[in-house]
């Protein structure tokens, strides 16, 4: 369990003698230090694990009021306030406010708007408050009472209703506890940290190449390392919002990386390479790739990952070192590396500019970004 969920290192399959294969190495971990999944990079509704999670913990616990794996029980919290973050205002189809989950930017997500989601994502095995319920922490106890205060918790269930798996059925039966649980604590002041309103911040994870800002009443989503799964591609998702208008968009962007003197050619694969399904149905109707056969370059595979090939799936054959980014009034440099800075020379247009990470203005040419630090500059 703790190796599933990011508090030890993968060990791999295990052979007939339970021989670990630590096929990708010694050091990786199934979630980034800040309770983000990875499929390569940032995931929407397939990245809500939570729920499973919450079965972990909940297999540990002696009865259902009883504590449990207390390890267990922190990484469950990290995790499920990590995917709050992802989640932005919308109105749904009836005019109502609501928060909905951030799936634009995602490696493996195609559904626009996404699901209504607070504090859990309603899911197949698992929904809102149930986490909340069994934690009781505070700030999840908050998100819960806020999807209840916004009228959507009961949507939820019905959805859940309508579904025809035994999990997703089996699972209403927690639903009803969850419930009178969290309507039984006191109110909580918490909110999701996109609700208008709630202060500005800047949230960054440079494992999952992927970052969150709330700036006024603005919010932007960006995925620098995008469904790269196989070379570096310099290509970058946005989501960028706010009350008056909205855009998303895949822009080019700078990338700095361990080049291993390797080349991937793109097939001609459209947008679902991992589906052939869906790949099928984009050719019947006559989508092609109108880049297949352009050559990217593949980054530097560390050695202890035994089962790397070119052209094959891998999170290191994508993933740049530094990124820096220009989209509208933002400029983002990322570093991805433990150990190595980056200089980042500000552009004209950015100068005096303010760094929303340190919330304090750029008075000089050039920039020295640190190991796993994240700069933003906006010009407003």
């Amino acid at each position: 369990m703790y190796e599933s969920i990011g508090l030890q290192p993968w060990s791999g399959s295990w052979d007939k003698n339970d021989n670990p294969s630590w096929s990708k190495g010694k050091d990786f971990m199934q979630l980034t230090d800040k309770g983000l999944t990875k499929e390569l990079g940032y995931v929407g509704a397939y990245g809500e694990v939570n729920d499973i999670v919450l079965g972990m913990y909940n297999s540990s616990r002696p009865t259902s009021e009883a504590e449990g794996d207390p390890t267990l029980k922190a990484q469950l919290i990290k995790i499920a306030k990590a995917r709050t973050i992802f989640r932005y205002p919308l109105v749904n189809d009836y005019n109502q406010r609501t928060m909905v989950i951030e799936s634009i930017i995602g490696w493996r997500d195609w559904y626009y708007p996404g699901s209504v989601a607070y504090d859990q994502l309603s899911s197949r095995d698992g929904g809102p408050l149930e986490i909340a319920a069994a934690t009781l922490n505070p700030v999840l106890l908050g998100y819960g009472q806020q999807i209840l205060n916004d009228k959507q918790y009961f949507k939820t269930l019905k959805s859940r209703a309508n579904g025809n798996r035994y999990s997703e059925l089996s699972s209403l039966m927690d639903a009803p506890q969850a419930y009178a649980k969290v309507m039984a604590q006191a109110p909580q002041p918490a909110r999701l940290p996109m609700t208008p309103g709630q202060p500005d911040f800047v949230f960054a994870d440079p494992q999952d190449g992927v970052l969150a800002l709330k700036n006024g009443n603005n919010v932007m989503y960006v995925s620098l390392y995008w469904r790269a799964r196989y070379a570096i591609n310099n290509l970058a998702r946005v989501h960028y919002l706010g009350p008056d208008f909205e855009r998303d968009a895949t822009i080019h962007i700078h990338t700095e990386f361990n080049n291993s003197g390797l080349l991937y050619t793109l097939p001609d694969l459209t947008d679902a390479p991992f589906s052939k399904g869906r790949e099928k149905d984009y050719k019947d109707v006559g989508m092609y790739l109108a880049v297949a056969g352009q050559q990217q370059p593949i980054a530097k595979v560390p050695a202890d990952q035994t089962d790397y090939e070119p052209g094959k799936e891998n999170i290191f054959a994508g993933k740049g070192n530094f990124y820096t980014m220009q989209y509208g009034p933002y400029l983002i440099a990322m570093n991805c590396t433990k150990d190595k800075s980056y200089s980042l020379k500000i552009p004209t247009k950015f100068k005096g500019s303010k760094d929303l990470v340190e919330a304090k203005s750029i008075k000089t040419d050039n920039i020295t970004i640190k190991p796993m630090q994240t700069v933003v500059l906006f010009v407003g």
